[in-house]
């Protein structure tokens, strides 16, 4: 019974996952900056996993200096890929940045055998390839972007997001280990969230009419909430119960469901190469994870 629970909490997180730059783009629409939006999403995310910590803080376990920059390292890596992620698609469609943050384990793949000195076979190397044509298939499609003269730096920072959460994952898995998941996410959160406090200082130094209103708040609690608190607790009973296999492969569901809702809910439109050159990334990186 649990394995049917966990297969639905694991939908449920990837649905979730998968709306996140569709909230980006209507808070977008409402006027938000990228700052206020990382701002507010991380306020109102925080009290959960405060509320979490607290209620597994018998847990926490005398940790030392190095785990504890770990940590920090661990919410700078966060902040820095959540807020290129979202700035990223200021300039680009929720296709792209889906299809970019889809190759996040090729990403892993390749800092693993750069810094670790990991080796994989050349099978690994060539689907590693041919996903970036995938990615470049669809990004000619997609030439559908807000200007020309800067159509380059969304898909450029949604690759930064992508390496540097990439980085955040091969850290954060060696200290989760030592302290577990729940306390390691929340004090991650916590320092994500001091750290969005300071741009958003100077953006509200010069004049209080840079906050949003009250009205505009919609999409950044829904983004919060949805797409942040509820699919990383979904995930986690997910994989703990049904295992990284059976999660990987319903996460594979996650472009598609993207791309569906950014035409339903942004009028994107949906091409041939979008959905060849998405399919593409889905077969290397699904391929990829199975020669691994």
């Amino acid at each position: 019974m649990k394995g049917n629970y966990s297969v639905v909490a694991i939908l449920i997180g990837v649905f979730g996952f998968s709306l996140k730059s569709i909230f980006i783009k209507l808070a977008y629409f409402d006027g938000i900056t990228s700052i206020s939006l990382m701002f507010f999403r991380m306020i109102f995310s925080i009290p959960f996993f405060f509320v979490a910590f607290l209620l597994f803080k018998d847990n926490l376990i005398k940790t030392s200096i190095q785990i504890k920059l770990k940590i920090f390292l661990c919410g700078f890596l966060y902040y820095i890929s959540s807020y290129s992620d979202i700035t990223g698609l200021v300039y680009t469609s929720v296709n792209i940045e889906r299809i970019i943050l889809f190759t996040i384990p090729i990403f892993v793949l390749f800092i693993s055998v750069i810094f670790m000195k990991n080796k994989f076979s050349k099978k690994v190397y060539i689907l590693s390839f041919f996903s970036w044509i995938g990615v470049s298939i669809a990004f000619v499609s997609n030439q559908v972007l807000i200007d020309k003269n800067v159509h380059y730096i969304g898909p450029l920072l949604i690759a930064l997001s992508a390496i540097t959460y990439a980085t955040y994952l091969i850290i954060s898995g060696e200290v989760m280990k030592k302290i577990g998941f729940i306390i390691f996410n929340s004090q991650v959160m916590i320092v994500a969230c001091l750290l969005s406090l300071i741009p958003m200082i100077f953006e509200v130094s010069g004049t209080i009419n840079n906050l949003p209103s009250i009205n505009n708040f919609k999409y950044p609690f829904l983004l919060a909430i949805v797409s942040t608190v509820i699919p990383s607790f979904f995930m986690m009973y997910g994989v703990k119960h049904s295992g990284a296999a059976t999660t990987a492969i319903i996460n594979n569901i996650g472009p598609f469901i993207t791309m569906i809702c950014g035409y339903f809910f942004l009028k994107e439109s949906i091409g041939l190469f979008d959905v060849i050159g998405m399919c593409i990334v889905i077969f290397c990186v699904i391929s990829i994870n199975k020669i691994k």
